[in-house]
């Protein structure tokens, strides 16, 4: 039998791909701490839970733990979030109607098999909170799986295996009023944050749970131990979606202070770079670094006084790396951008009065807002890259 050429070239790229993602998670596996924790992934050693892996979405205290089952059937119901392709342990579902609370103590630490990324834990746990408050968010299709005989029959095989679990292990089950105050907590808390006019607009299938587990993510930060800053979860959605083109890019950038000395500096070519642009340079370089997989150095920086600065350049690394081809972001985290870039501009509004710097800031920021608003064409793109280096060779640095 002759294989196409392009058929082969196909092949070696998926086995590239696999073999990458298994490397990154090994590696990620082998940083995690020894006790089980929000985003890892176990299996347990019951055989009437084969073909189950079991995902720790929250940790209401240190002892008791919320997880949900999951497998790689690919059916999804309106009680389900399925992992993209790029995601680390993809393909994955995870059957959120059938959650239930262990006690940390119950996990064998052996058994943890994978990970799973904050940004599609959000989406989990958005979906538990749907399902508590019997106002589920589906597509049609998701809702004509629910009706479908296969699918039925594999979820009473799930539903099996939680109940294994639950009698083993003797879980602990909050109590119903806990559970309603919490559920109460949160509806409180989103309404109160609502923004007056709408921010997105609704699309069907798991755009939707998606964009919901960003508000949810915010507003359960302290109750789930979730990272509140919004560039930290833009961060989390690139690295579910990082392409080995997007690493390359980032190895191949040059930062004003990587290149040749010139007789300027960030901002001011009359005086030595300040603690406002050496900001801007290390959230440059902390963001890449991250990206990279690497530990940052510059934690110094992120002081009061410097944190705009700083936040401002890991914000315009990551989207110089997502503006790069090869990568493509969709609807929902551009709108988070856009509202990124109005709190930006609302900070350094603040500052400008005393701080000649952040007036720089805001025409580099008003450059930027049209081409955000075009956003994900693929034309806007090309210009928010070129836009993009041509902040950074202005605010940067170009020495330390």
């Amino acid at each position: 039998m002759i294989i196409d050429d392009s058929r082969l070239e196909k092949l070696r790229q998926e086995a590239t791909k696999i073999a990458r993602k298994q490397s990154l998670l090994e590696a990620e596996l082998s940083q995690c701490p020894n006790y089980p924790q929000p985003g890892d992934i176990f299996v347990f050693a019951h055989p009437k839970t084969m073909g189950l892996q079991w995902v720790i979405l929250s940790a209401a205290e240190p002892q008791r733990l919320l997880i949900v089952p999951a497998d790689d059937v690919a059916m999804v119901g309106s009680t389900d979030i399925d992992l993209p392709a790029p995601a680390l342990c993809s393909p994955l579902t995870l059957r959120c109607r059938q959650s239930l609370w262990i006690r940390a103590t119950d996990f064998d630490m052996n058994l943890r098999v994978g990970l799973l990324e904050t940004w599609h834990r959000l989406r989990a746990l958005e979906k538990v909170k749907q399902i508590a408050e019997g106002k589920l968010i589906s597509s049609v299709s998701q809702q004509q799986m629910d009706d479908e005989h296969d699918y039925k029959e594999w979820m009473a095989q799930v539903n099996e295996g939680r109940h294994v679990l639950e009698q083993s292990l003797k879980p602990i089950i909050p109590a119903e009023s806990s559970w309603r105050k919490m559920v109460a907590w949160l509806k409180e808390t989103l309404v109160s944050w609502q923004p007056k006019e709408p921010v997105f607009t609704w699309q069907v299938g798991w755009a939707i749970p998606v964009v919901l587990a960003l508000i949810v993510g915010f507003v359960v930060v302290t109750k789930f131990n979730l990272p509140e800053n919004q560039i930290d979860i833009s961060y989390q959605m690139v690295m579910v979606n990082k392409t080995i083109e997007v690493e390359e890019n980032l190895h191949e950038h040059k930062f004003p202070w990587e290149k040749p000395a010139l007789n300027v500096y960030g901002f001011s070519a009359a005086k030595p770079p300040s603690l406002a642009v050496k900001a801007f340079g290390a959230g440059l370089l902390t963001g890449k670094r991250f990206l990279l997989g690497k530990k940052s150095e510059n934690d110094w920086l992120t002081t009061e006084a410097g944190k705009d600065y700083f936040e401002l350049g890991r914000w315009t690394i990551l989207l110089w790396a997502v503006s790069q081809p090869h990568h493509d972001m969709d609807k929902p985290f551009w709108d988070k951008q856009r509202q990124i870039l109005a709190k930006f501009k609302g900070a350094f509004e603040t500052r400008q009065a005393m701080d000649n710097d952040a007036k720089i800031v805001l025409i580099k920021l008003d450059k930027l807002e049209p081409v955000l608003e075009k956003l994900p064409d693929e034309k806007a793109l090309y210009k928010l890259q070129t836009r993009l280096e041509t902040m950074m060779e202005h605010l940067a640095p170009s020495t330390f």
